[in-house]
């Protein structure tokens, strides 16, 4: 084994062949070709790097054609999105009632915090309930 492997060597250095150079443009073209695939039909916010560092399998996957053919149309699924859909309008009423300015400039003048923060600790609480409803396992699936 080790003779084949030094004469493998030898005509390598007689003809001037590199592997390690051979490896490099390897690697530089398929990264450049995942470029080309990812800015035809893939994830748009993905940097060069990103692309790069994918799976040939995961760089043909992910499009929509494969997104929409092979989605979750469970009954889970739908339940799940429904659970995350109403977590989010809960945490953005908290939100609009945390910016309202006039309810900020009326609780600074009082020192009270009114019926909207009790109102938006709620909100803030049922977010949080239906998040963790939708995800039981605490984003560790």
């Amino acid at each position: 084994m080790r003779r084949l492997v030094h004469d493998g060597d030898e005509i390598a250095l007689r003809l001037g062949l590199s592997a390690g150079m051979y490896y490099d443009q390897e690697q530089y073209a398929s990264g450049m070709l995942k470029d080309v695939v990812n800015a035809a039909m893939g994830n748009p916010d993905l940097t060069q790097d990103q692309v790069e560092a994918q799976s040939w399998d995961t760089t043909l996957k992910d499009n929509e054609v494969t997104q929409i053919g092979h989605a979750d149309y469970s009954a889970a699924s739908f339940q799940k999105a429904m659970l995350d859909s109403a977590a989010t309008w809960d945490a953005e009423g908290a939100d609009v009632l945390g910016s309202d300015p006039q309810a900020q400039a009326l609780a600074a003048l009082t020192g009270t915090t009114g019926a909207d923060t009790a109102e938006q600790q709620r909100l803030l609480a049922e977010s949080k309930r239906l998040r963790a409803m939708a995800d039981p396992q605490g984003g560790q699936g």
